[in-house]
């Protein structure tokens, strides 16, 4: 299998894998690394699993420089030291396989590049790099989900197709969406709600995971971004005033995700969003991204 190897910073895409250098190993990119969390009783045999976490990943890059002399080689030593050295600007690889598809994962470097030579002035050189990622999941950067739930009727704006909502009385919805998400580890949606809406309640049915504004009153060309990403676990307006406090305590803002098999089977997560006083320009969207335990 051919894969293409770009490294991406501050907005710079590297060819990893064009002239001048030839990738030999990458090591540690299955499975994430993770610990296990147990507890036992006083009179317990063996003891109880509680779950786990992922672990920051650390994985090294073995490459070859070549050049046609000793200079060329020095030239590439000195662009792979460029995209690689230590920098407070977080690089990102990106990795492209045959059938087109694309996994990335952020990271910063944490060792190597230490270019030993003999002395001689050869045409080759081999050397490796060290990176950590503070998050050890991969990601596809490109095909981002979109999901659009019509509240009052009308047509969607992407690309997956929207539900068919059930109308209860003329103001007031109960749709849903069955949303087949192909990541292998859970993703955290960025979910904007769109009105006019009253009292908007939006689930997943797959998992019970709740956000509940009732009694919140979102108007018509107003909307709610809801961030349930890991740091963010936010709720903003379109002009930017902070609407956590709308969110009933008795949502599920820490955990809400979209999960793939098995948590849920085949990875069908579906979504429900129920509300009154809409009209044809209510909507909920969410956008995420699929994300991978390794590849």
């Amino acid at each position: 299998m051919t894969i293409q190897v770009d490294a991406i910073v501050g907005g710079t895409e590297y060819d990893l894998t064009g002239s001048g250098i030839t990738i030999l190993e990458v090591a540690d990119l299955g499975h994430a690394p993770l610990e296990r969390h147990t507890e036992r009783g006083p009179n317990q045999h063996g003891d109880t699993d509680t779950g786990f976490r992922l672990l920051p990943r650390v994985f090294s890059i073995v490459v070859m420089l070549r050049g046609e002399d000793a200079d060329e080689v020095f030239s590439e030593r000195a662009r792979l030291i460029r995209i690689f050295k230590t920098s407070r600007v977080q690089l990102a690889l990106r990795f492209t396989f045959e059938d087109g598809s694309q996994r990335q994962i952020d990271c910063v470097t944490v060792g190597g590049l230490d270019l030993r030579r003999d002395g001689k002035a050869g045409k080759t050189q081999k050397t490796a790099v060290m990176l950590r990622a503070a998050n050890p999941l991969f990601y596809d950067p490109v095909s981002s989900g979109a999901v659009t739930i019509n509240l009052g009727g009308g047509s969607g704006g992407f690309t997956i197709p929207t539900p068919v909502p059930t109308s209860v009385g003329s103001s007031t919805a109960d749709a849903s969406q069955a949303l087949t998400y192909d990541g292998t580890w859970e993703s955290n949606p960025v979910i904007r709600i769109t009105g006019p809406i009253t009292s908007p309640v939006i689930t997943n049915e797959t998992t019970g995971d709740v956000l509940d504004f009732t009694g919140t009153t979102i108007s018509a060309g107003s909307y709610y971004d809801i961030d349930t990403r890991y740091g963010y676990k936010t709720v903003y307006s379109e002009s930017g005033v902070n609407k956590i406090s709308t969110l009933l305590d008795t949502s599920d803002l820490a955990t809400f995700a979209l999960q793939p098999d098995p948590d849920a089977a085949d990875g069908i997560n579906v979504i429900s969003v129920t509300g009154t006083g809409t009209n044809a320009d209510t909507r909920v969207d969410l956008t995420f991204f699929d994300w991978y335990v390794g590849i």
